[in-house]
C-alpha cells in the first residue's frame, strides 16, 4: 500500500484510507483521484473529468443509419425492378400469357393434324380424301373437270 496517493482534480496528495475489504487498491486508483482519502472534491467530479479526451465527431452518429439506409435502398431497389421483384413478375406473367396462347394454338394445329392422319388410316379410308390428295401429288385431273389456273398463287408458292 503506497504511502500517499495523488488527487488528480484538486492536485493535493492524501494519505489512502483503508477499504471496508481486503482487497488492495489497484495501481491506477491513485492516478485517477477516486477521492478515497480526498477531502476537497467528491468521486464522481473527479472521474468524470478524465474519462473523455476527446469530442466525438456528429459524422460518427450518422455511420450506422447511413449504411443501413443504403442497405434498404439497395434491397428495395431489387424488390422493386430486379428480376424476381414486382416489375419481373410482370414480365413473367406477360411472359406466360404468350406461351399459353402459343401453347393452345399449338394444340389445335395437332388436333387438326391428328384428324387428318386418322382420315388417311386403311382401316377407315375416306376416298375423297385419297383423291384429293392424289390429284395434288401427282397433278391428276379428271377429264370432265374444268382447271383454272392462278399464275400469281404458283410464283409467290415457287419463290418460297
Amino acid at each position: 500500500m503506497p504511502l500517499f496517493a495523488y488527487c488528480r482534480p484538486c492536485k493535493t496528495q492524501f494519505a489512502p484510507k483503508r477499504l471496508p475489504f481486503t482487497l488492495p487498491l489497484p495501481r491506477w486508483s491513485r492516478f485517477l483521484g477516486e477521492g478515497v482519502g480526498c477531502s476537497r472534491r467528491s468521486r464522481v467530479s473527479s472521474l468524470r473529468m478524465i474519462t473523455r479526451q476527446y469530442r466525438p465527431s456528429w459524422l460518427r452518429r450518422l455511420i450506422l443509419p447511413a449504411v443501413t439506409a443504403v442497405f434498404l435502398g439497395y434491397f428495395g431497389y431489387h424488390a422493386v425492378n430486379g428480376e424476381y421483384g414486382m416489375v419481373g413478375r410482370a414480365r413473367f406473367e406477360s411472359r406466360t400469357q404468350e406461351l399459353n396462347a402459343e401453347l393452345a394454338r399449338l394444340n389445335a394445329e395437332k388436333a387438326a393434324l391428328e384428324a387428318h392422319v386418322r382420315l388417311l388410316r386403311p382401316s377407315s379410308l375416306d376416298q375423297d380424301m385419297v383423291d384429293e390428295r392424289a390429284r395434288v401429288q401427282l397433278s391428276v385431273v379428271n377429264p370432265n373437270e374444268v382447271v383454272i389456273m392462278d399464275f400469281d398463287k404458283l410464283a409467290q408458292a415457287k419463290s418460297n
